[in-house]
């Protein structure tokens, strides 16, 4: 992962992106990705791209949270915002939760709560730069409509396809030559295998973790390597090579 316009971060599962925050200045960037994010979906070509589920469920509208911006983003806020000194305290109030001061003159009262609901206001809106033209640039390519009518998950699915393939779609994707008993014993391991496995293997094969892949995994045997060696994935001809293993357990 090498584009500054976004940051990796751990989420419940697994490493999501998020905007990167201090990608300022580059609104049309972010539109421009929107638009093709858009065309990717209305084409159904999936594209990878894993982004947090806080950044799909902003896309749709959704209400979203600080349980969702600390599970799906960062908990770096999290202590902060339950620090009532530091919330009590104007300037580094301000320092630490961005535009705190005209967050605070929205709510009713200077107490601490009134405080705290200021400062998570701030976190929910941290990415609101980049994540504003992003949305506009989806909008513009699948329009505010079909935005509305779609869940978080929906649009994720059809911009970058399925993170939790069936074992039915996994074996559409794969075409396997391997003799028998070898290919028993590779779709019988395979099914045992759980849906992020999947994922991971697609990954291997065809540096393309989602389903549908762009082309189908092929599986061979190598007769020239023995059963001590490991299988070899070549992700530019999305082909795996498998020593002629003995056993299922083996292809584990």
């Amino acid at each position: 992962h090498r584009n500054p316009m976004f940051v990796l971060t751990d989420s419940k599962d697994r490493k999501v992106m998020i905007p990167n925050r201090q990608c300022v200045g580059f609104a049309h960037l972010y539109k421009f990705l929107g638009v093709i994010m858009g065309h990717m979906a209305r084409a159904k070509s999936p594209m990878s791209l894993d982004l947090s589920p806080f950044v799909w469920k902003v896309m749709v509208g959704d209400e979203i949270t600080l349980a969702d911006y600390f599970s799906d983003v960062d908990g770096y806020f999290k202590p902060l915002i339950e620090d009532n000194a530091l919330l009590e305290d104007d300037a580094r109030a301000a320092e630490t939760f961005n535009g705190f001061a005209a967050r605070l003159k929205d709510q009713k009262g200077d107490g601490i709560e009134a405080r705290r609901l200021a400062a998570a206001a701030c976190v929910l809106h941290f990415l609101d730069e980049q994540l504003a033209p992003l949305r506009e640039g989806l909008a513009i390519a699948l329009g505010e409509e079909v935005l509305a009518f779609m869940s978080w998950k929906d649009l994720e699915r059809g911009v970058c396809g399925d993170p939790n393939p069936t074992f039915e779609q996994v074996k559409e994707s794969i075409s396997c030559s391997l003799p028998e008993p070898q290919q028993s014993y590779f779709w019988a391991a395979l099914q045992e295998l759980t849906p992020v496995q999947w994922s991971q293997f697609f990954g291997f094969c065809s540096a393309q973790r989602r389903y549908p892949l762009s082309k189908k995994i092929v599986v061979v045997g190598d007769s020239h390597s023995s059963i001590k060696h490991l299988p070899v994935a070549q992700t530019c001809f999305s082909q795996l090579r498998i020593p002629l293993y003995t056993s299922k357990e083996q292809f584990l």
